[in-house]
């Protein structure tokens, strides 16, 4: 599934670009090693197979490492974008029933006021292994919880394994091969922003990820130029 998948592109090329992020540069056995860490440290708290654990992080390389590890752990992630109102991250951290959420310094505040009943810092994941924890995930594992707009009422959870993204982004159509840079643009909390993530990671291509949402053309040359 998508952890063994992305195991296997470890293998294949572990110095390969995985991510890129304001000049930070992570190799794809550097972010199988920091995912790993953070799994036993998941594992540690009790937290693995059928748990639901939030990610709520700026934009940048530590989600991704987040959301590998979640998975890495057997968990599912529930992506909390740091910039939605506090009603809905409440309704969300209610609703999803996580059993932790994963923070950094600015936004562990955020999360103690909408009342998420466990906060784990990533650098709480310093002295734990780096192997893999080979916790057994299957087909119809639950991989995301996904909220919809609420638009028409209120948000509702949407559960998706991980067949599903794997279906989509190693399908030969999806054409992405090793040697291409995925943006990631969108936000993690849509459905979209994870098919950037694992389109990229699943097909062992690089992720360069933009610290904004919304990029001029002149900033997407910027995002890139340094592969060219």
């Amino acid at each position: 599934m998508i952890t063994e998948i992305f195991a296997e592109c470890v293998t294949r090329a572990p110095g390969a670009l995985a991510v890129v992020c304001a000049g930070e540069q992570v190799s794809y056995a550097e972010l199988d090693a920091r995912a790993n860490r953070l799994a036993h440290a998941l594992l540690a708290r009790g937290i693995g197979a059928g748990a639901r654990v939030g990610v709520c992080l700026p934009r940048g390389v530590e989600p991704v490492v987040a959301l590998l590890g979640v998975l890495k752990a057997g968990a599912a992630a529930v992506p909390l974008d740091p910039e939605y109102p506090l009603e809905r991250l409440e309704f969300m951290v209610a609703d999803s029933g996580i059993a932790a959420v994963l923070t950094d310094a600015s936004t562990a505040p955020l999360m103690h006021r909408v009342g998420a009943p466990m906060l784990l810092e990533m650098t709480d994941t310093i002295g734990q292994p780096a192997t893999d924890p080979a916790v057994p995930v299957f087909a119809q594992s639950t991989a995301y919880v996904f909220y919809t707009s609420g638009s028409t009422g209120r948000p509702k959870g949407v559960v998706l394994p991980h067949e599903g993204f794997v279906r989509v982004v190693r399908d030969p159509n999806f054409g992405v091969r090793a040697s291409d840079v995925v943006s990631q643009l969108s936000t993690l909390s849509f459905d979209a922003g994870a098919l950037e993530v694992w389109g990229a990671l699943l097909n062992g291509a690089a992720l360069a990820v933009s610290v904004e949402r919304v990029l001029s053309v002149e900033e997407l040359g910027v995002l890139f130029v340094f592969m060219v």
